[in-house]
């Protein structure tokens, strides 16, 4: 049998009568346990599971003695810390005068969730406790000057405080959150800065600089002198200097300042990556700034084979484009700079001939009919220059002689394309183009659709009067389960295959009518045939090919349910 005896005293001194009693039992337990033939006490063992020794002055030590006499035992008592003592089952406690000796002490408190330090100034000691106890929210303040903040502020203003550097940089230390300090003026020197920024990087820091006659605050993100015609080379050095001063500089404009591109490139080098030195220059009679996204040069008298926008290029890191329509420069020179500045990110940009009319080579759409807005020419020339139009979303060379279609390896945005009653053959390139959703390939010389299983997004196929084998046709259609509409008038496929083919492709509307136009029933009569149309910036046209215009949505539905029955 086990009695459990809980101690639970409010007079003093029977306290300390029992204290003593514990600690000498204690002794005896261990001076006998182990004594050969040693009196034991006859009845049942006692066993202390809470002691409530509150209002007494006991040690740490003495606690840990009693602890190690009754393990287990829970002992409630007021725990030194500081100056003074609390419940050691306190969850928040207040202590203006914590040190690194009060360490300890906090392992006493089993629930302790807060600490609110204010007024302890062993700053080392605290910094460490949060390391030590993450799970403590510990508390305590700053004085900085005539302020004192929580050591969580997250911003600092200073103004007509005396403190030096050294002061400042060991009052900063002490704050946890400080992300922004303020000063109106600032007395310390340039290294003394510097090592302010350097020793507290995550902190920005506002305060004046004066550079080249002029006042600005460490945070401004432009340093402007344009206009200024007294600058010199010396106060180029001084911005050079005093650059690392504005972290978050990102311009330096320089503008009418009477320095030459060369030297204001020169310092556009030295202040690195993320600055820009900003200046205007002419350019074939265009007024072109160093931070310009674009240059546009177009109809402009050019007699140097553009070496001048070479020249100018270097000093333009912000530089996306160059566009240079209509000027005397060859087209083999213009293809020349585009591939050199391509993979710089640099689009050089021309107008070029293709089959009877020409486009910019940053155009979304081309057909070679005016009314898309086609530029005419005399002649007729080839398509390899179809090779620099990456940005094609639309294109139209049907009805026409063309069979090379390896262009299309670099149009990775085209969606709607039309090779109708063309001498195309193989659709290898056409297969790589995974934004496709309009195909248009009847009356080619067409063998092999195979390619097109890789256009997932394809959705519109006219494929009537084509070569293909029958077999092959259904084979490879009836994994087109994408497909939205397909039109296969006068194709070798059995009306067996075409019967099937319905069948497995449930969703999609296919039109098979024998000796049909290959545009016919409700071929141009849906909204995504306005959509290419409208892609191509063409007029829409009617199933005998004249100029129409947009029918409504009552219309068009009233036009299906005649060709479909629904």
């Amino acid at each position: 049998m086990r009695e459990t005896i809980t101690y639970l005293f409010r007079d003093r001194r029977a306290r300390l009568s029992l204290l003593a009693l514990i600690l000498a039992t204690a002794a005896m337990v261990f001076l006998l346990r182990d004594t050969p033939g040693a009196l034991r006490p006859a009845g049942p063992e006692e066993t202390v599971t809470a002691l409530d020794l509150r209002g007494q002055a006991l040690s740490l030590e003495e606690v840990r003695a009693l602890r190690d006499a009754h393990p287990g035992a829970v002992i409630r008592w007021d725990v030194p810390v500081g100056s003074g003592r609390f419940d050691s089952e306190s969850v928040s406690i207040a202590v203006a005068d914590y040190t690194a000796a009060d360490r300890p002490a906090l392992d006493f408190f089993p629930a302790l969730k807060e600490l609110d330090a204010s007024g302890s100034t062993d700053y080392e000691a605290l910094l460490e406790l949060r390391r030590d106890m993450p799970n403590l929210s510990v508390a305590w303040t700053v004085p900085v000057g005539t302020k004192t903040l929580p050591m969580d502020a997250p911003f600092l203003l200073l103004e007509g405080e005396e403190m030096s550097a050294g002061e400042l940089a060991e009052a900063l230390g002490r704050f946890t959150a400080l992300r922004r300090v303020e000063m109106d003026r600032c007395p310390y020197s340039d290294d003394e800065r510097a090592e302010l920024r350097q020793r507290f990087p995550d902190t920005l820091f506002r305060w004046p600089v004066e550079l080249c006659s002029r006042t600005f605050l460490s945070t401004d993100e432009e340093l402007s002198f344009a206009g200024r015609e007294d600058m010199t080379e010396a106060d180029l050095r001084q911005i050079r200097k005093k650059a690392a001063e504005f972290p978050r500089l990102r311009t330096v404009d320089l503008t009418d300042c009477g320095f030459d591109g060369e030297t204001l490139h020169a310092l556009d080098e030295q202040l690195g990556d993320g600055v820009d030195v900003k200046w205007t220059f002419q350019l074939y009679g265009v007024t072109v700034c160093t931070t310009d996204e674009e240059i546009d040069v177009s109809k402009r008298y050019i007699r140097d084979n553009a070496r001048a926008v070479e020249a100018a290029i270097p000093w333009m890191s912000h530089l996306k484009k160059v566009v240079m329509c209509e000027v005397e420069v060859s087209n083999k020179r213009l293809i020349e700079l585009y591939e050199k500045y391509l993979p710089q990110g640099i689009r050089v940009v021309w107008m070029v001939q293709i089959k009877w009319g020409g486009i910019r080579t940053d155009s979304d759409h081309f057909t070679p009919y005016p009314e898309s807005g086609a530029r005419q020419y005399p002649s007729m020339t080839g398509l390899s220059n179809l090779y620099y139009c990456p940005d094609l979303v639309a294109l139209d060379l049907g009805h026409s002689n063309i069979k090379d279609l390896g262009y299309l390896s670099i149009m990775p945005k085209l969606q709607y394309l039309i090779l109708a009653d063309s001498w195309v053959m193989d659709l290898t390139e056409v297969g790589n183009l995974s934004e496709l959703t309009w195909l248009e390939i009847f009356k080619t010389g067409v063998k092999d659709i195979s390619p097109l299983l890789n256009c997932k997004k394809l959705e519109h196929l006219n494929i009537c009067y084509i070569i293909a084998p029958g077999d092959h046709l259904y084979e490879t259609l009836r994994q087109m389960t994408g497909l939205k509409r397909l039109w296969c008038c006068g194709t070798f496929m059995t009306k067996e295959q075409l019967a099937k083919l319905k069948e497995e492709l449930p969703d999609c509307e296919i039109w098979d009518k024998m000796g049909d136009e290959s545009v016919g029933s409700t071929w141009r009569y849906h909204p995504d045939y306005y959509a290419m149309r409208d892609a191509l910036h063409m007029y829409y046209m009617s199933v005998d090919g004249n100029k129409c215009g947009r029918l409504s949505d009552e219309e068009l539905a009233k036009i299906h349910k005649k060709y479909w029955g629904y």
